[in-house]
């Protein structure tokens, strides 16, 4: 395959008006499995962008024209520098181009994979499906350096496809802001462009029910009318929303209503009481009216942190029966009392990792999502609970961004790294990045780097390179060639780093509002003294 490339583009040379390019490293976010710069080629005259004959990849050139014009680009039909064209496999033209490069199309690409292949002035965007076109196309868009007519396209050929099946972002819409509609468009934009391809709203009480209204807040809730639009757009971009309704726990902004609270396991606690009938009834209106909005097969029910259950209305059975029957019991009753047919319900797996002779009772329509969020060297433990009993497990690291003025990305990208490279070896199926609001202060956009780095991770097989990732950020995110916006990273983890050393964790938001006359404020004062000056030196030079 190589060797007929480096023929074609040394013909190319002869005659187009690009330069040959010595061997260094494809800088994407995620990096593609294989892929060189073959050469570049400067972008005077613009491009164009073509499908020939597939009607479901033209909203994939449309979306890789627009973003091409945002950065000053011409895009026109002819007369152009350089040509983008996708092409599906089965078309004479992909099945030439093919055969010319010597290049395969393997069974396992066939989903999402795609191929990247230069040939003259074209660079031929080859995929099997819709996905595959599309993601070959944002690959083309990170492929791109500068703006108008000084912009340069990189000829690179690659072949690519996921590790992962199901790569998601899971977002609190429960505890901080809710964001816009428009936001969160932009939000699934950029997810896609990623190669993320579920999204994963959390609802405890800001979904809006016809059939319990009092528990959303006015003016801060998702609307079925949201969730409608939110849905097709999504669907365009090749991704699936895949909606949570906690069904067990953290519902004290619904618990603390006196409509509900006799459904709690303490007063106006978090969680709902198992055995209360009405805790069954509301769990059952919540969920047949989440199966009319979204269409997803998965619908995820929670069911973390019950740290309430057995200290209320279900004590003496916790006495009699222990924690794990009692908690996996409630499970299979929620799903026995919800499930439709074709549907698998997601449920997280702090309570039942506990528990492992049990895990095999549970039905096969759920499917665990093993979640830790620390920096650890291995996440077995998390895992193989679930995998070892033959239930369908996916993982779900943390962008470390809760509770904390900045993301600690010192955390975020080792706990990333680590435990989707142990649910890939264990046979985990897919990922679900978190991002919490626990003490609503979190701000989304800082988040971007702890998102992407999971994109990246879940795509890429096997152990993602954190210096690799870091190198390519800010170019892939950002359009920055100067290296800034990566040092900035580096340098905010380095403030993080430096809170530690001085025995103050992290950038906390605790430390941030901590009252600095108080006691507290007194004893942190005088373990910063030292380290001030490195602590301010590396967040002032991120501003710069």
């Amino acid at each position: 395959m190589r060797a007929a490339l480096r023929l074609t583009l040394l013909a190319g040379l002869l005659v187009h008006p690009s330069r040959a390019t010595a061997q260094r490293p494809l800088l994407l976010v995620p990096q593609p499995r294989e892929g060189r710069i073959e050469r570049e080629i400067t972008l005077t005259r613009g491009i164009s962008v073509a499908t020939p004959a597939e009607d479901a990849d033209a909203f994939a050139a449309r979306e890789l024209s627009d973003a091409l014009r945002e950065n000053g680009i011409p895009v026109s039909e002819g007369g152009t520098t350089a040509r983008v064209v996708l092409l599906r496999t089965t078309s004479p033209s992909a099945r030439a181009l093919l055969a010319r490069a010597h290049a395969t199309f393997a069974p396992e690409m066939h989903d999402e994979g795609y191929l990247l292949v230069p040939d003259g002035t074209t660079l031929a965007v080859i995929g099997a499906t819709a996905s595959g076109i599309f993601y070959g196309a944002q690959t083309v868009k990170q492929l791109v350096a500068g703006r108008g007519s000084s912009a340069v396209l990189q000829m690179a050929s690659v072949r690519d496809w996921p590790a992962m099946r199901y790569r998601g972002l899971h977002d609190d819409l429960a505890r901080g802001p809710v964001p816009t509609l428009d936001y969160m468009k932009r939000q699934l934009r950029t997810f896609a462009a990623y190669k993320l391809n579920v999204y994963s709203p959390y609802f405890e009480q800001t979904l809006a029910y016809r059939s319990n209204p009092l528990s959303a807040p006015p003016g801060g809730t998702i609307s079925r009318a949201d969730v409608a639009e939110l849905v097709a757009y999504a669907s365009r971009y090749h991704i699936d929303v895949i909606p949570e309704q906690e069904a067990f726990g953290h519902l004290h902004h619904v618990l603390k209503y006196e409509l509900y609270a006799p459904l709690a396991e303490t007063p106006r606690g978090h969680v709902l009481a198992p055995g209360q009938p009405g805790s069954m009834a509301i769990i059952k209106q919540w969920f047949a009216e989440i199966d009319t909005m979204f269409p997803s097969r998965y619908v995820h029910i929670g069911a973390d942190e019950t740290f309430e259950l057995g200290r209320g209305q279900t004590a003496d059975r916790i006495k009699r029966d222990s924690i794990g029957p009692v908690y996996l019991g409630f499970l299979k009753d929620i799903v026995t009392a919800i499930k439709r047919p074709g549907k698998k319900y997601l449920f997280w797996g702090d309570v039942a990792v506990n528990h492992p002779g049990l895990v095999a009772s549970l039905p096969k329509e759920m499917a665990a999502v093993a979640w830790s969020y620390g920096a650890e060297k291995s996440f077995d433990r998390e895992i193989t609970p679930f995998t070892n009993a033959g239930i369908e497990t996916w993982v779900a690291p943390g962008t470390s961004s809760w509770n904390r003025v900045y993301p600690n990305n010192n955390i975020a990208f080792t706990n990333i790294r680590n435990f989707v490279r142990d649910g890939q070896r264990l046979g985990a199926v897919g990922m679900l990045n978190t991002t919490w609001d626990d003490d609503g202060e979190s701000i989304f956009d800082q988040t971007w780097a702890g998102v992407l780095f999971g994109a990246a991770a879940a795509w890429q097989p096997g152990e993602s390179s954190i210096e690799r990732f870091q190198q390519s950020f800010g170019r892939a995110f950002y359009r920055d060639t100067t290296g800034r916006a990566d040092a900035a990273e580096r340098l905010l983890m380095a403030a993080h780093a430096t809170l530690q050393k001085a025995g103050l964790g992290e950038g906390s938001d605790a430390l941030f509002w901590r009252d600095p006359f108080s006691a507290d404020g007194v004893i942190s004062a005088e373990k910063i003294r030292n380290y001030s000056h490195d602590l301010r030196v590396a967040a002032e030079s991120a501003l710069v």
